[in-house]
């Protein structure tokens, strides 16, 4: 659509495809993201697993080993901790997944708008062109633009044709 806007939309383009590539980096980022946090939640649970096991191993043996327990407690929790972190990695990761795709719908809408105006802008330079003729006749006086130097009607009545 924007090679189709020409001028208009080169800009537009390049920025899309910026736009488009940054979009599937960061989906692959996400899914890559999301694979390593799996297989640290893995290891995390058979981490936790091993520990509960030995801190019952070690309760057995509580009465000679009291420094050793309190130890394997504190691994154990800091590894509930360490679950916790990455389960919020996980929440993060479907939030930036989330937002990658409202980025992508807001450039292909913003792409729609930028079409829209260009053929709002063609269809007013159009009519600003049919004014021109009808003002000045087939005259050709070059393009017509609007500017702050011809802010009222009586500057324009120097130079219109007068209606008999």
């Amino acid at each position: 659509e924007a090679a189709r806007a020409g001028e208009h939309g080169k800009g537009f383009a390049v920025v899309a495809e910026e736009v488009r590539n940054l979009a599937q980096r960061s989906a692959l980022a996400a899914r890559d993201t999301t694979e390593l946090i799996s297989s640290n939640v893995e290891q995390t649970q058979k981490g936790a697993r091993s520990i509960t096991d030995a801190a019952h191993a070690i309760e057995k043996v509580a009465d000679t080993i009291v420094g050793v327990t309190t130890n394997a407690n504190d691994v154990k929790i800091a590894s509930s901790e360490q679950t916790e972190g990455i389960q919020q990695i996980n929440t993060a990761v479907a939030q930036m997944d989330k937002i990658t795709q409202q980025v992508a719908a807001n450039s292909e809408e913003a792409a729609t708008s930028s079409d829209e105006l260009s053929q709002q802008a063609d269809h007013l330079q159009t009519i600003v062109d049919d004014l021109h003729v009808l003002l000045y006749g087939g005259a050709n006086r070059g393009p017509v633009s609007v500017s702050a130097e011809h802010s009222t009607a009586s500057e324009y009545d120097n130079d219109r044709p007068r209606l008999s």
